[in-house]
């Protein structure tokens, strides 16, 4: 979210552009699904860095993130720039970007709550045993994942089939 940031990290974009292609696709494609990589604490970053961060996470809106801490690799050109973040200011960072993104995602996933969709099975169902469900993508919000009872579907090794209709 920060273009300081990205700029040391040599991307080549601002969070302005991010975000204008972004709305594009949302314009383009209602329901599409953006997910987004995260860095909490590279060399340098600020709090207003990070808060950067957490404001465009709050416009973005992304289905999902992958979230990491930044750690130290070795050489590359960020293991020796100066300023390296202590381990307990970019853990708490990272917890609050985890506690925002965990908001979203519920916020996302509850635009479901109603609505019909397809979903899509692989050739093998995934079936959590312990739990008697069974889980499929769906369709229209790639990396989203949907959890039946399989109480409602009949398997076999050729087929699946839907007992009665569901929305999810």
């Amino acid at each position: 979210g920060s273009d300081d940031v990205l700029r040391r990290m040599n991307r080549r974009y601002t969070a302005e552009h991010y975000m204008e292609l972004v709305d594009m696709a949302r314009e383009i494609i209602p329901d599409v699904t953006i997910t987004s990589d995260l860095i909490v604490g590279f060399p340098g970053e600020t709090e207003e860095d990070f808060e950067a961060t957490m404001e465009l996470s709050r416009k973005a809106k992304w289905s999902m993130t992958y979230s990491f801490i930044y750690s130290k690799r070795e050489g590359t050109k960020a293991a020796v720039m100066e300023d390296q973040i202590p381990h307990d200011v970019s853990s708490k960072r990272f917890q609050r970007l985890l506690d925002l993104q965990t908001e979203i995602s519920h916020e996302v996933n509850a635009s479901f709550v109603g609505k019909t969709t397809t979903v899509l099975f692989d050739d093998e169902v995934d079936r959590i045993m312990e739990f008697d469900v069974l889980t499929g993508e769906i369709l229209a919000q790639r990396n989203h994942v949907a959890i039946f009872p399989a109480s409602h579907y009949v398997t076999s090794r050729e087929n699946l089939e839907r007992s009665e209709e569901h929305t999810s």
